[in-house]
């Protein structure tokens, strides 16, 4: 009791200084110098007929460059996103059905083939694997550049398929559709090797699976807003918010600090950063912390979320995309709302600390 009571002060502590001006000073690795200067804000769901669900791929992508870009490695390539896409789900496809860490849907061929995932799954799997030269690849297929005439995403990945795409996939299809993209693209690969890759999960439970049960009960078309707006806070309260301030926090203030930073890979419920009030779904989302700054105006930290939809924060009616705070297709959010529906944080070690 003694040691619950003592680590509750010791969390509660940090938690009341968290917002402090010092802790908060000014951090932007998308500018000037910094490695995400030198990498296009992707937009994953250009061209298609559905959005391909990849964002864990080309935020992996994005930490991958970082570092290389940092180090001086091979800088002047990019690693494909689709690529990762296609070599995650390649491992996910060996897998028993009860054991896949990606929900397949069949409903749709190309999320079956390369949506879903996570952050630290993909860079993992990256290690020592050879990857496609993105710039050599947005030649044929028109995936994040708008003013590409290339192939549309969809269309791209059925023609390099070794066989009409026809549902139910297999996972056999899914092997011979890598093999045939590694084929495509195998005079213009190269190999990484990047060094220890960590990963830090909310405190309080399996996140992911009570994330899927709440998924499932939200889409009780008996339930009033109001009811599933409860069910929703009732989640976030059982992950306790200030231990993830705490946890999570130190860990990103600590790796935006570093002078080498190469980004923080997070997780998170995708709201957080569409508006400033929860919705009544929930949707699992991938980016790049990218930036911090203190807001004199309502005294708190904030954090700079570099999205994967584009550059651009209009849609094509016109409208914002998001409500909160937007520049070259990333966002301001305050940093403790973003932290309490943070999931899971993912980055590679760029020095000895």
């Amino acid at each position: 009791m003694v040691l619950i009571v003592a680590l509750s002060s010791i969390t509660l502590a940090f938690v009341e200084q968290f917002d402090s001006q010092a802790n908060c000073y000014d951090v932007r690795i998308d500018q000037s110098d910094g490695p995400f200067s030198k990498i296009p804000v992707y937009n994953q769901a250009l061209g298609v007929k559905s959005d391909p669900n990849i964002c864990y791929a080309v935020a992996a992508s994005e930490l991958i460059d970082a570092y290389r870009i940092r180090h001086g490695i091979q800088a002047e390539l990019l690693t494909s996103p689709l690529s990762l896409a296609l070599k995650t789900r390649l491992i996910d496809s060996y897998a028993p059905d009860s054991m896949r860490a990606i929900t397949y849907d069949d409903s749709d061929p190309l999320i079956y083939l390369v949506g879903g995932g996570s952050i630290f799954q993909a860079l993992n799997l990256a290690q020592n694997a050879n990857v496609c030269d993105q710039k050599w690849l947005e030649q044929f297929v028109k995936l994040f550049d708008e003013s590409s005439s290339a192939k549309p995403f969809d269309s791209f990945l059925m023609s390099i398929a070794p066989q009409p795409i026809s549902l139910p996939l297999k996972s056999e299809f899914i092997q011979k559709t890598l093999k045939a993209f590694d084929q495509f693209c195998a005079t213009h690969q190269f190999s990484l090797t990047i060094p220890k890759i960590e990963n830090l999960n909310a405190p309080g439970g399996d996140y992911l699976v009570e994330l899927a049960q709440l998924t499932a009960q939200l889409q009780n078309p008996k339930l009033s807003p109001d009811e599933q707006k409860a069910l929703v806070l009732a989640f976030q309260e059982k992950f306790d918010p200030n231990r993830k301030i705490e946890i999570f926090g130190k860990a990103i203030n600590k790796l935006l600090n570093d002078p080498l930073s190469a980004g923080v890979g997070i997780g998170y419920l995708y709201q957080a950063i569409r508006s400033t009030e929860h919705l009544n779904s929930i949707s699992g989302h991938a980016s790049i912390i990218v930036g911090r700054r203190f807001n004199k105006d309502t005294k708190s930290c904030e954090f700079l979320i570099r999205d994967s939809y584009g550059p651009s924060c209009i849609v094509k009616d016109g409208s914002s995309r998001y409500e909160l705070p937007c520049e070259n297709g990333s966002v301001w959010i305050e940093a403790r709302s973003l932290l309490k529906n943070t999931m899971q944080l993912s980055w590679i070690t760029v020095t000895g600390n």
